[in-house]
């Protein structure tokens, strides 16, 4: 709670002295209290967002039993994991969703961004940039899960140059054994 005071009082004062330099440079004036709409957002992303990555993990470790989590003979982690599906049941909802967000955000960075620019309406602009971000953000998260292989051999391969071959060898198993986890 600290940090949301103190962060809403630098956003004030920073605001005050941009709407002052921007209103002798530009001739723009600019607000220097943040918006009950920029307020909401920011009170979301620095409480909900934390929130939820603290609690999800919680929960996981919770709904272990203490004897499961206490056992320290029986191996935890899935080495392999086999999905069989069939043909006449082909679950095409993910497909779907995809092709609504890649549709919406496609409209809204090459219909609605220059419209936000012609029409000088600067917070339409800056909505559309923060899901630009985000989307970003999101391709880079994808981008390392599908690396995340090559990359576990590489740092293996650096940290490991002196040791001999069959530990490095039993290193790189045991990353891709808990690769779940990891």
């Amino acid at each position: 709670m600290p940090a949301i005071a103190s962060g809403f009082a630098l956003t004030v004062l920073i605001l005050s002295k941009l709407s002052q330099v921007f209103e002798a440079s530009y001739k723009i004036k600019i607000d220097s209290l943040p918006s009950m709409e920029s307020s909401a957002q920011a009170i979301f992303i620095g409480t909900v967002i934390p929130l939820m990555s603290a609690i999800l993990p919680i929960q996981a470790a919770l709904k272990k039993s203490l004897n499961e989590a206490l056992d320290i003979q029986k191996s935890k982690t899935d080495a392999i994991s086999v999905n069989i599906l069939q043909k006449n049941k082909k679950d095409v909802t993910g497909l779907l969703v995809f092709g609504v967000i890649a549709l919406c955000y496609g409209f809204g960075v090459y219909y609605l961004l220059p419209l936000s620019l012609v029409s000088f309406n600067f917070s339409l602009a800056m909505t559309i940039f923060l899901f630009i971000l985000f989307g970003m953000l999101f391709a880079l998260a994808i981008l390392v899960i599908n690396c995340m292989p090559y990359i576990n051999r590489l740092v293996a391969f650096l940290l490991l140059y002196r040791e001999p071959s069959s530990v490095r060898l039993v290193v790189q198993k045991n990353l891709i054994a808990h690769k779940n986890r990891n």
